[in-house]
């Protein structure tokens, strides 16, 4: 099972952050806090990693990503 641990990052802007990794789990829970500083044109890059793989190579231990444009959460936000 995967070592699971997340980036949070506001793209462009420096600002990132790590969780702390969850050991052999594929349903992690990092119940972590942030505070980002974010303008209405930037986007957010939340990407999950398995830590056992991230050493290996280039691109290793990559489990998948999103990202989400601020004013997607605005909107989302406003609506439900």
């Amino acid at each position: 099972l995967p070592d699971p641990f997340c980036k949070v990052s506001v793209d462009g802007s420096g600002q990132c952050h790590s969780t702390d990794t969850c050991k052999n789990t594929l349903d992690p829970k990092w119940n972590q806090h942030y505070d980002l500083y974010i303008g209405n044109n930037d986007s957010i890059t939340i990407s999950i990693w398995n830590h056992k793989k991230i050493h290996k190579k280039q691109g290793a231990g990559f489990l998948g990503c999103v990202r989400i444009a601020t004013n997607s959460i605005q909107r989302l936000k406003d609506t439900g």
